[in-house]
């Protein structure tokens, strides 16, 4: 490890619509239309015919965790809740929200930040970033570097890893990472995944930390072979074609490849974060793991080997926010007592790209 200083998150802050769509909101001849649709992310595994025998230990998590959702019948595959953007709301203006927040919960000053990096499914304007938005609104300083990434489900520790460089080359001090999701402008209602994506934003204060604190290793993995999965774009068309931008699936067959690899990647990328941090599964206290599905968490949980650490999941209450899953996963958990100062915390997500990135820190906050 580097002698320089290490980077921390000093404070995190989230805000979610006011409306809230209950599974009630559906009318029951559009579920109906749900149950044997193969849009459905989990219904794309042909998991009948998938010889559990020849498939390594996570498939198997995997495989074995599916069957047991697909037989309880829940066409909203454990989805209960989630918040939906004001007809007048931006992205931007949850995103304020959220970092507005986050420097309250830092105790940091705005004219202190050196860097935001911004990550939406929605941004306001094509070509010009959120982060720009956001900086005005915030009154960020001028010489303050401004970024926006892709990045989608994985924003949060691809932000952590840029913000990682700065601080710790010594460019920067303090940094304000933000991710937002505004699917339900993207994904028509009747759409079978509707249920899975909900609208909110999060957003972290990161900073420099002594060493031996903060984040002790982030680890990446990108196969460009496994992307082209759940775009937004014009279905059967470029998405700069006439027509109106929607979230749908490109290409079904990519599904199942893309959660198998995401749950391999889980363990290989965690356990090569705990080498470098010099810590072994058993110092884990608590683990974050991606809200894409309900049975994600549980299953890279699994395929890891921690079943020691604490966890918390949002997905029933939010359903997906993409980027903004892990922080929010962190934000809750703190705040009903979960995660407590000195923990130890290893974070997995994976993203459309294909990327994946696993993260241990000690907890600051």
């Amino acid at each position: 490890m580097s002698e320089k200083n290490n980077i921390g998150i000093l404070g995190i802050g989230a805000y979610l619509p006011k409306e809230i769509r209950e599974n009630s909101w559906w009318p029951p001849e559009i579920v109906k239309t749900w149950i044997d649709d193969k849009r459905r992310f989990s219904s794309a595994f042909e998991l009948d015919v998938v010889d559990l025998a020849e498939l390594s230990p996570e498939a198997r998590i995997l495989i074995e965790t599916l069957n047991a959702i697909r037989s309880k019948a829940d066409v909203f595959e454990g989805s209960k809740l989630r918040h939906i953007m004001a007809h007048d709301e931006k992205t931007t203006d949850m995103e304020i929200q959220a970092a507005s927040n986050a420097l309250k919960n830092a105790e940091i000053s705005p004219n202190k930040i050196d860097f935001i990096i911004t990550q939406t499914t929605l941004p306001d304007i094509l070509l010009d970033a959120n982060a720009c938005i956001v900086h005005k609104a915030l009154k960020l300083p001028a010489n303050c570097f401004s970024l926006e990434v892709l990045g989608m489900c994985n924003a949060f520790l691809q932000q952590l890893f840029i913000a990682q460089g700065l601080i710790k080359s010594g460019t920067a001090r303090y940094g304000l990472l933000i991710q937002s999701s505004g699917m339900s402008r993207l994904i028509e209602p009747e759409h079978p995944s509707a249920p899975f994506f909900g609208d909110g934003a999060t957003a972290v204060i990161v900073g420099s930390v002594p060493n031996h604190q903060g984040v002790l290793s982030i680890k990446n993995h990108t196969n460009g072979g496994l992307g082209s999965y759940f775009t937004t774009g014009i279905p059967g068309k470029r998405w700069y074609d006439e027509g109106r931008i929607k979230a749908h699936v490109l290409n079904v067959s990519s599904g199942p490849l893309l959660n198998f690899n995401g749950v391999e990647q889980s363990k290989l990328l965690i356990e090569s974060a705990l080498v470098d941090a010099h810590l072994e599964k058993s110092a884990l206290q608590f683990y974050a793991g991606h809200q894409g599905m309900s049975w994600f968490r549980e299953v890279t949980q699994k395929a890891i080997g921690i079943p020691h650490a604490t966890s918390y999941d949002t997905f029933s209450m939010t359903a997906s926010l993409v980027g903004a899953n892990l922080p929010l996963v962190l934000y809750s958990a703190a705040q009903n007592n979960l995660l407590k100062k000195g923990d130890n915390v290893a974070a997995f997500s994976p993203g459309s790209g294909m990327t994946a990135a696993g993260m241990i820190t000690k907890w600051m906050i």
